[in-house]
């Protein structure tokens, strides 16, 4: 693999979601140390953050790869110290998803932008672990299939083994579609005024989602609920 890294970019996501030491013979790295608050899910989080940039271009190929940056996330929660969780980024994913690009070295700057692009992951539990997604934007030629893009998601995809290596990467965030299972849909009226409800359930996640339509005003309510919300509600109320 270290030989290779310099020839072919795409064996970079290997390495970073290995944590290679290999990375830093081809990549000048950058370590950087900051606090960030996940609303809601993680709370407060120590952040390791590794900025990489390639050294020099070794081949022509690798000449296209000079002014890109890839960022690697160690995330810690304070509130536990046996959880880490992982984010890889590189200079594609923040033009094609987040509409923002590095202009300098400046470690200011790449905390600023990382508070910006964190603060937009949300944090899916399920029983046995945590992932950081961010929904798909969606676009202008995907419109017509808006329902279908409602359920993309994007997450990195840590299992090495499903890598194909002779496949040219250039984002390290990965399209998921998540089909939802509808276990109820019905209509109810409430207060005189009738509503579609519909239930769905994400058995990948773990969670359920409740939409609520009201036909005279034309307007959706969805609500989202996972399975520790359900444990942490007071008995009195189920």
């Amino acid at each position: 693999m270290k030989s290779q890294i310099s020839l072919h970019p795409s064996y970079l996501k290997i390495d970073m979601m290995c944590q290679s030491k290999n990375v830093e013979s081809v990549f000048d790295c950058k370590t950087l140390h900051f606090i960030h608050k996940f609303q809601n899910t993680l709370g407060k989080c120590y952040i390791r953050l590794k900025v990489y940039k390639r050294r020099k271009a070794v081949t022509q190929e690798s000449k296209k790869e000079l002014g890109l940056y890839h960022l690697s996330y160690q995330i810690n929660p304070e509130k536990t110290k046996t959880k880490q969780y992982r984010l890889i980024l590189n200079s594609y994913d923040l033009q094609n998803f987040f509409d923002t690009k590095i202009d300098t070295d400046s470690p200011f700057d790449f905390i600023g932008i990382s508070r910006e692009l964190l603060s937009k992951f949300q944090v899916w539990r399920t029983l046995n672990t945590k992932v950081l997604y961010i929904p798909a934007p969606k676009k202008s030629s995907l419109d017509q299939h808006s329902d279908q893009m409602d359920q993309l998601y994007l997450q990195n995809d840590f299992n090495v083994n499903t890598f194909d290596n002779k496949m040219k990467i250039n984002n390290y965030l990965e399209h998921k579609n998540y089909q939802p299972r509808v276990i109820y849909q019905g209509v109810k009226r409430i207060e005189g005024e009738f509503f579609v409800i519909t239930i769905e359930h994400v058995n990948q996640f773990d969670f359920w989602s409740i939409k609520v339509y009201h036909p005279k005003t034309s307007r959706y309510y969805e609500s989202i609920i996972f399975f520790d919300d359900i444990l942490n509600l007071r008995k009195k109320f189920l």
